[in-house]
């Protein structure tokens, strides 16, 4: 069995066989807050300058970590143009409307966000919060299989890339903005690098982006597949 064959099936098994109300409730609770759980990191500036010790190197990562790991999947889905699973699989069961039809599937935006967080907290919050943390992100992740929008390879690539985000970006500042003369404007000049480099990343993914195949329909669901509100 091919790799791809075996994301399939373990996608089914997840979509399909493990399907039931109440965990269809939590799928989409995860979902959602991993959608809209980043707009914490926008309180970073005014959290950072109140706070001291460990989590201060968290807060002074967090803007950046999320705003590069929103940003690179997009850029990433348009390379590798993988469709989602309920345009491919006329079985699919969606458990949640689509509200993004016109674009790919790997890496999953969800999982890289989540996992980069969490591999944060992991780097400078201590192990219990850390392990916590990718506790959850890992549920993010399952939940985006389960509501049928992701195949579990995307869902594993978006995890390991936001591991690596958050891992690079640490290592980053220790090595150029720990050191400064003024950390505090070296912590200024990151963070605006940052932006930079996410509406970089974000104009480089709407110039190349690709609209899905037309054979799909105006729903986003190719004839047959189910969609469970």
């Amino acid at each position: 069995m091919s790799l791809l064959s075996l994301d399939t099936a373990l996608f089914r098994w997840i979509n399909h066989t493990l399907a039931a109300p109440s965990i269809d409730a939590l799928a989409r609770g995860l979902t959602w807050a991993g959608e809209y759980a980043w707009l914490f990191a926008f309180l970073t500036p005014f959290v950072w300058m109140k706070t001291r010790g460990p989590w201060r190197l968290f807060w002074a990562l967090l803007l950046p970590v999320v705003l590069i790991s929103d940003a690179l999947p997009n850029l990433l889905k348009v390379w590798f143009e993988r469709p989602r699973p309920f345009m491919a699989l006329t079985d699919t069961r969606l458990v949640m409307p689509v509200t993004v039809l016109s674009d790919f599937g790997f890496p999953s935006g969800h999982a890289t966000n989540s996992m980069a967080v969490a591999a944060l907290l992991a780097l400078t919050a201590g192990r219990l919060m850390g392990a916590v943390a990718v506790a959850a992100a890992v549920l993010v992740c399952l939940s985006r299989v389960y509501i049928g929008v992701h195949y579990p390879l995307d869902v594993a690539a978006g995890a390991l890339l936001g591991a690596l985000i958050a891992w690079a970006l640490l290592l980053a500042h220790r090595r150029w903005v720990e050191p400064a003369a003024n950390p505090r404007r070296a912590f200024g000049w990151s963070i605006a690098a940052t932006v930079a480099l996410g509406l970089l990343i974000q104009v480089a993914w709407r110039v190349e982006r690709h609209e899905v195949p037309s054979a799909y329909s105006a729903t986003g669901l190719p004839e047959g597949a189910n969609s469970t509100p």
